[in-house]
């Protein structure tokens, strides 16, 4: 069957349906660009945020770690300072407090 011999109504209609199957390939393709760019980006703000999160989580960990050490330290230098003699039963107490306080020294046994 050659186009040229068909009626002009079947050409004009397989022209329009030529076309609408164009616009529509066109439009798909477009959408998925653009979606697929939106959902790189927010890929990447999940990641980041994430890690920010367990940034600070970190940090509050290790804040905490450091303030009871100096803590403990200047208690301890305040012992030493003001008494000649060193009391062992002070210092295992002032350890298991610091050990009792903390949130993450499950796992810590001193006793």
């Amino acid at each position: 069957m050659n186009f040229r011999s068909l009626n002009i109504s079947t050409k004009l209609i397989l022209s329009v349906a030529i076309g609408v199957i164009l616009g529509i390939i066109v439009l798909v393709s477009t959408v998925s660009i653009y979606i697929s760019e939106n959902m790189e980006k927010e890929a990447k703000d999940s990641i980041f945020l994430a890690s920010k999160r367990y940034t600070n989580y970190m940090e509050g960990i290790l804040n905490e770690t450091v303030a009871l050490t100096k803590g403990i330290a200047t208690s301890l230098n305040g012992m030493f300072e003001h008494n000649n003699q060193v009391d062992a039963d002070l210092i295992e107490s002032l350890m298991k407090n610091l050990f009792d306080s903390s949130l993450y020294s499950a796992y810590t046994f001193l006793y």
